[in-house]
């Protein structure tokens, strides 16, 4: 299991619809929590270097994408300044 990457728990595949169940994820988006203050180069860095682990484990399991976007990424933690990158869509 990757820490950076949503969990998937199951897919129902039905004549007309596809329904994904995830792990519920409690947190800030981090396009909103970039829009309320600004990082500190230090914790861009260190949240740049959290989504490219994600990155290189999704590609390793053989997924991969088109965009990576700041609004499909999610703080873990919401209610800390220590944010934990949670990568919650792939477009």
């Amino acid at each position: 299991m990757q820490p950076f990457v949503i969990k998937f728990i199951d897919v129902i595949d039905r004549p007309d619809n596809v329904f994904i169940a995830m792990e519920l994820v409690q947190g800030e988006e981090l396009f909103s929590k970039v829009e309320k203050s600004r990082l500190s180069e230090r914790d861009a860095k260190f949240i740049f270097y959290q989504l490219a682990l994600a990155v290189s484990y999704l590609h390793g399991q053989g997924i991969i994408h088109r965009l990576v976007f700041n609004s499909f990424i999610t703080s873990a933690n919401s209610h800390s300044d220590n944010m934990a990158p949670l990568m919650t869509e792939l477009s």
